[in-house]
């Protein structure tokens, strides 16, 4: 079986057995609660005019 040569399957290896950490390189963030989400609370950050929000 060949897995092919090159440095994709050696960083995979390295990855898959823990000798690399890929953390802290997604470009975004994802909130651990729905409370983090700032979106979540719209109608608390903006009422709206008049009550109505449309």
């Amino acid at each position: 079986m060949d897995f092919g040569k090159g440095k994709q399957v050696m960083q995979l290896h390295q990855y898959l057995n823990g000798k690399i950490n890929p953390s802290g390189k997604l470009p975004f963030l994802f909130p651990k609660r729905l409370i983090d989400n700032g979106a979540h609370h719209m109608e608390k950050i903006y009422p709206g005019v008049e009550g109505s929000q449309f």
